[in-house]
């Protein structure tokens, strides 16, 4: 039981300059890990989600700040995953990135829109320590001395929305091999596809596919995205995946999901008993008390398979139930 998922946060809007809107938000949860105390499993830590500016025009925007990616933005429904989106290192691309970015829109009608989106974002490739510490030294990504690009297309009909998406970045794997200090490049990119369709009255299609490398960043490959100077992995993991979710929303107040999603690993380039490929199958309800109050059960089934090691292979199952309670 906890309640580390819980967010808060504040928004501005008002402020009209130069015939623009001028808005923020910052917004933080409880899931930024524990005091490393003989009692700290009780102090939980903030963690900071979300701290932008924007400044929005009729057709055009800009935003400055922590934000959701442009890379890959749709996450599945769940309440057990709000602190962690599902499919997290499972098939579902995703992080909260310092960004500058520019949006461009265009409606054809009130039905028919089109959305392009570029940013300039912070170039980590998911190389972070694993201990804390108050100084660092420049990841792989930073020693490329570039911001990455991201940039994404989003045409909506109706009801209906396709996005395509895009991520790049150079950045600069570094290391001892034998005694020799070796640099090699790594190319950090990734292509998305993602879609909302509808079927009928009650039911939802959402998804989205993904290939890329060097994208521990965004939860695919995580932890073995670039691996040492000297081995098949060294200019970045190539890793490729989805999800897929059907959403069925019976009336007002009860709706249930079923999902589906795979991080998949090109093993050629990991070591024998590396993870190569996770997989997770998903089902939620969610009832909808008021509209303040919502309840939510869902299941889990978790499968891991390592490189050559079947017998390492494993699988779990999980079972939450979530209230949650927005003001």
């Amino acid at each position: 039981m906890t309640v580390r998922q819980s967010r808060l946060g504040m928004r501005y809007s008002g402020l009209q300059l130069g015939g623009a809107k001028i808005s923020g938000q910052v917004e933080f949860d409880f899931f930024g890990g524990q005091s490393t105390l003989s009692n700290g499993v009780g102090f939980d830590l903030f963690r900071l989600r979300l701290a932008l500016g924007r400044v929005d025009w009729k057709n055009f925007s800009l935003v400055a700040g922590q934000d959701w990616s442009v890379f890959a933005p749709l996450n599945p429904t769940s309440l057990a995953g709000h602190a962690i989106p599902d499919f997290s290192a499972s098939g579902n691309p995703w992080i909260r990135s310092p960004q500058i970015r520019a949006e461009f829109r265009y409606a054809r009608s009130d039905t028919t829109r089109a959305q392009f989106h570029i940013a300039a974002t912070d170039p980590n490739v998911g190389d972070n320590p694993a201990t804390f510490a108050t100084v660092r030294t420049a990841g792989i990504g930073e020693r490329g001395r570039l911001p990455a690009v991201d940039s994404r297309l989003a045409i909506s009909d109706g009801g209906m929305t396709l996005v395509l998406s895009g991520h790049y970045s150079r950045g600069k794997n570094a290391g001892l091999v034998s005694t020799q200090n070796i640099q090699a490049g790594v190319d950090s990119w990734g292509v998305a596809a993602d879609y909302t369709i509808p079927l009928g009255k009650h039911f939802n299609l959402t998804g989205e596919a993904y290939e890329g490398r060097a994208l521990g960043i965004f939860s695919s490959a995580s932890g073995e995205s670039v691996l040492a100077v000297g081995t098949a992995g060294q200019h970045g993991v190539e890793s490729r995946g989805g999800w897929a979710q059907l959403q069925a929303n019976w009336n007002a107040k009860w709706q249930t999901n079923f999902a589906w999603g795979i991080d998949s690993m090109n093993a050629r380039q990991l070591p024998v008993g590396n993870r190569n490929r996770t997989q997770t199958y998903t089902g939620n309800l969610i009832y909808k008390w008021s509209r303040f109050v919502s309840l939510a059960w869902e299941w889990r089934h978790f499968l891991t398979d390592f490189r050559n090691q079947e017998a390492a292979n494993e699988q779990g199952d999980h079972a939450n139930m979530a209230v949650t309670f927005t003001f």
